[in-house]
């Protein structure tokens, strides 16, 4: 009897052993590797031939990544590898190159991808995402800084404007009204409602300035709110329907709750010129939180290994899992929380976690 039962445990621990493996073994098999959220998987350089690379901004659309320099070329990358990698890989060779008619930021809306510069906004064609195609150059009349989308509504800001364009056709965006700075530049955009959100920095005066516009006519902005802030906004974002500021040196959340009238609720340290929004977290330069009430929780903490240097915005995103931030030298791709292969452990976020 007691044989028996022996050989029974035996029988009963080896298709344990088998329904474990297949529930984790495939993944483990494949060469899969088991990431942490926010773990750096690999980077993404411009080409040694590039004299100066600087790069400002990075998108991506279907395993494709889009690198922006300073110069106004924009790199195409193929990364549709990234998913199941198991070693750091560093993306140096572009597959295609074309002049954007813009050297700062990026914004995807679907196959189209608005590039914003010097030369104003331009649009690209991403219909083949391996060998984007300008389709409509910027008019050089403005220059821009900055974008965000709200609907079928773009906000830009730049050297001396705000503008609001209608996505009615995101193929061809249309200019509906602006409003012009007396001194400064504007830095953030960003529209809740009817009204449109922005920062200006104006050289020679610490921190920045948060403005309010009224949009309702967008042919006719009228400004309805403005505040000196200790910390200059880079990147703005509507989180909830609270506005979240991505600072030189800090992160803060305002209510809008009275939404001519922003209230502060909270604001922790952090590096906010690349700033992206992953499942509801907020990543900057070296630092994930996430909201708690009025509260701004810090997550995470992890190596960045690089910099955003030379003093502006820099345009980072998320897909396809994957947050993409844009340093001074590079693009360093961290894991998402919404990974493309499943992983065998709840997607759930430490508690203030040091790497």
């Amino acid at each position: 009897m007691l044989s028996r039962l022996r050989v029974h445990l035996v029988i009963l621990s080896v298709v344990s052993v088998l329904g474990a493996w297949a529930v984790w073994g495939p993944q483990r098999a494949a060469g899969a590797a088991l990431w942490n959220p926010y773990d750096a998987v690999a980077e993404i350089k411009l080409p040694s031939s590039v004299q100066y690379p600087n790069l400002h901004a990075v998108e991506e659309y279907r395993g494709y990544v889009y690198v922006l320099d300073y110069s106004g070329v924009l790199f195409t990358y193929d990364t549709r590898d990234l998913p199941g990698r198991s070693e750091f890989k560093t993306y140096s060779a572009p597959i295609a190159s074309l002049e954007a008619s813009a050297d700062h930021m990026l914004l995807r809306n679907g196959q189209w991808l608005y590039a914003c510069g010097q030369d104003g906004l331009a649009v690209l064609d991403l219909s083949n995402p391996a060998r984007p195609r300008l389709h409509v150059p910027g008019d050089g009349e403005d220059s821009y800084r900055n974008m965000f989308q709200s609907g079928d509504r773009l906000a830009v800001g730049g050297a001396d404007t705000v503008a609001i364009y209608s996505l009615a056709d995101p193929s061809r965006p249309v200019l509906l009204g602006g409003y012009s700075l007396t001194s400064g530049s504007v830095f953030a955009v960003a529209i809740h409602g009817d009204l449109m959100y922005w920062s200006q920095y104006t050289s020679g005066v610490s921190g920045g300035t948060l403005h309010a516009l009224d949009i309702s006519d967008p042919s006719h902005p009228s400004l309805v709110w403005s505040l000196m802030v200790p910390d200059l906004p880079y990147h703005m974002r509507i989180l909830d329907g609270r506005l979240l500021c991505a600072n030189n040196s800090s992160v803060a959340l305002w209510s809008l709750a009275n939404p001519r009238q922003p209230q502060v609720l909270d604001s922790q340290a952090a590096s906010g010129r690349a700033c992206a929004l992953d499942e509801g977290n907020i990543v900057t330069s070296g630092r994930v939180h996430r909201v708690n009430g009025d509260v701004l929780e810090l997550v995470l903490r992890y190596t960045t290994g690089g910099t955003q240097g030379d003093g502006i915005p820099h345009g980072s995103t998320v897909g396809s899992g994957y947050v993409f931030q844009a340093q001074t030298q590079r693009v360093l791709v961290l894991k998402g929380v919404a990974a493309p292969e499943a992983w065998p452990y709840q997607l759930r976020l430490p508690i203030v976690r040091n790497r």
